[in-house]
């Protein structure tokens, strides 16, 4: 199997059809509910900042947590809101984000600060917390709250956290169209799925983009690799493939001798990496048939003879005869992984993700439905967690992303083009800061049975 159907869980292609249909899905029965009662109730916000307003802290501070790692924005409140709201509640607390009116506050305390956050630009929900004191009327509380939000346009979820069954105050929100939640990770969760569906709504739309590439020499491969009985196209011949699409890859010399590798390696110039070519093998680098990083004559020499003999023990080889591809190595860049697997339901789905040899540990992949517009190859490099080394983490120049993306797009044309694929792997594609150094490594295409 390829790197891509190992990652292809039964799940996948249902995640990556909601993903593109704007379908939210949910981990449970409650949190069904959860995201039902504020998408009928209240409107999607504008954009993902996050006020808190509260009468304890520990709860705040929850609701706080959970939202920033659901990637919400609990920003600070700043310039002139923040000098209203330290004249508004002086002597109640500090006013930070989340905002903590501390426990004695009651119903006018809330009333005032909900009266000057609704009208901050700079945020786009609120949340009330209130964590019923013996001392404080419930009901009051909730009719500050709906008081200090009137004619708001900002989306409002109220949390009363241990308000109990039957409490006044939260029947009266309900009735007057804020929902209300008995914990603030509840919240959290229910907006970080809001917020995907706003920017959903709000996605550019795409055409789907034809590229120029050479079809028949693709066609020409696939024929052959069929009428030899092969299961795979591997090495020069993938490589091959992409370069007929206009995907970037590594130029490579077959060598069946010493001699030969010797002479293509001061071709290309060192460094230079030196796989086996033949016999036909998918997982290369599981039993050492990579040698990178070869500097010389007497390296390749070296390589050469190594790679022959580990082929021998492993009796390999067959009928074929034994040759190597040597090629240029490529040591900057961010090491990713590009490829296709067809699920039974959906067909062809195209997947991006962190490559290199640990794709199938790290698991940080996306998947598409074929075919890919530019739309879903933003989704699908933006929700990885490792794209800042896309973009550039630290201080390292970006990688050109527009070849990246050119290339994904590129493939799905292949892939719309070429329904004799069952699976793709190009891995690694080198995305690197350089223009024109992006190249794909490796690739293999598995063909289906007929």
């Amino acid at each position: 199997s390829s790197h891509t159907g190992a990652l292809a869980e039964l799940d996948v292609g249902v995640d990556a059809l909601f993903a593109q249909c704007g379908v939210l899905r949910v981990s449970s029965v409650e949190e069904l509910f959860d995201v039902a009662r504020a998408l009928a109730n209240q409107p999607i916000p504008k954009g993902n900042r996050v006020a808190i307003v509260s009468n304890a802290g520990g709860p705040g501070l929850l609701a706080t947590d959970a939202l920033v790692n659901l990637g919400m924005n609990v920003a600070p409140y700043r310039g002139a809101i923040k000098t209203k709201l330290k004249k508004a509640i002086a002597g109640l607390g500090t006013v930070n984000n989340p905002l903590d009116l501390v426990a004695g506050a009651g119903g006018e305390s809330f009333k005032q600060a909900l009266s000057l956050i609704k009208n901050d630009r700079n945020f786009d929900t609120i949340i009330p917390i209130f964590v019923p004191p013996v001392t404080i009327n419930q009901l009051d509380v909730a009719k500050s709250i709906l008081e200090g939000i009137k004619g708001t346009k900002k989306t409002v979820l109220a949390c009363f956290m241990g308000a109990g069954e039957g409490s006044e105050g939260v029947d009266y929100l309900k009735r007057h169209g804020v929902p209300v939640y008995i914990f603030p990770e509840a919240i959290a969760k229910a907006l970080s799925l809001i917020d995907i569906y706003r920017r959903w709504l709000e996605r550019p739309r795409y055409d789907f983009k034809t590229f120029r590439v050479n079809k028949r020499r693709v066609e020409s491969i696939l024929k052959e690799a069929i009428s030899k009985g092969e299961d795979a196209i591997v090495g020069e011949e993938a490589l091959e493939i992409l370069s007929s699409y206009g995907i970037p890859a590594i130029k490579g010399k077959i060598a069946f001798t010493e001699k030969v590798a010797v002479s293509a390696a001061e071709e290309i110039g060192y460094p230079v990496v030196i796989k086996i070519n033949k016999p036909r093998i998918l997982h290369k680098t599981d039993i050492g048939a990579v040698v990178i990083d070869v500097r010389s004559n007497r390296e390749v020499k070296t390589a050469f003879a190594s790679l022959k003999k580990k082929i021998t023990k492993l009796k390999a080889l067959g009928q074929q005869r034994f040759s190597v591809s040597v090629q240029e190595m490529i040591s900057d860049g961010v090491e990713t992984v590009i490829g296709m697997t067809t699920d039974p339901s959906f067909g062809p789905l195209i997947m991006f993700g962190l490559g290199g040899i640990y794709v199938e540990v790290l698991k940080d992949v996306a998947f598409r439905i074929n075919p890919l517009n530019e739309g879903n190859v933003d989704e699908m490099m933006q929700g990885l967690k490792a794209y800042p080394l896309l973009t550039g983490q630290r201080g390292a120049e970006p990688v050109d992303i527009d070849r990246l993306k050119e290339s994904l797009l590129r493939l799905s044309q292949l892939v719309t083009d070429f329904d004799k694929f069952s699976e793709i792997d190009i891995n690694p594609f080198i995305a690197s800061s350089v223009k024109g150094k992006s190249k794909a490594v490796d690739a293999r295409f598995i063909i289906k049975k007929s």
